[in-house]
């Protein structure tokens, strides 16, 4: 898979949100809409269906949700990584998970919110890691 972590000054950054929560998703829509670069927004409802999409498209960003049907978001973000997916990847969660730091470490996530999130924090996050400052 070709997911660089790079700057994307010439080019639209793709964002990639895994969330299964209706309204979760329109806040996540709304938040990014503030953002001041151009980029390109894929939402999906599921884990299955985000590991085949980011296995055939360029992704710059994922955002997962840690409780999806079916595959965990843990469980996403192992799967994509074993197939070579090399984007930054945040987690969101709004539930207390033992041992979670060290999951997040040993998958190489980049960061994870809890939800709720604060606005700025979730701009802040999605800006640096695209190389937009921060």
């Amino acid at each position: 898979m070709s997911n660089q972590n790079q700057h994307y000054h010439a080019e639209k950054a793709t964002i990639v949100v895994v969330e299964d929560d209706v309204h979760i998703k329109h806040i996540v829509e709304m938040i990014l809409f503030e953002l001041s670069f151009p980029y390109h927004l894929s939402v999906i409802g599921n884990a299955e269906e985000a590991l085949t999409y980011c296995q055939q498209h360029v992704c710059h960003l994922l955002m997962v949700d840690y409780s999806l049907p079916g595959m965990n978001g843990l469980e996403l973000v192992a799967a994509l990584k074993e197939a070579g997916f090399g984007a930054p990847i945040v987690l969101l969660t709004g539930y207390e998970i033992a041992n979670l730091e060290r999951q997040i470490a040993d998958l190489g996530i980049a960061l994870y919110l809890r939800k709720p999130f604060p606005k700025d924090e979730l701009l802040a996050a999605v800006q640096r890691l695209l190389g937009f400052g921060g």
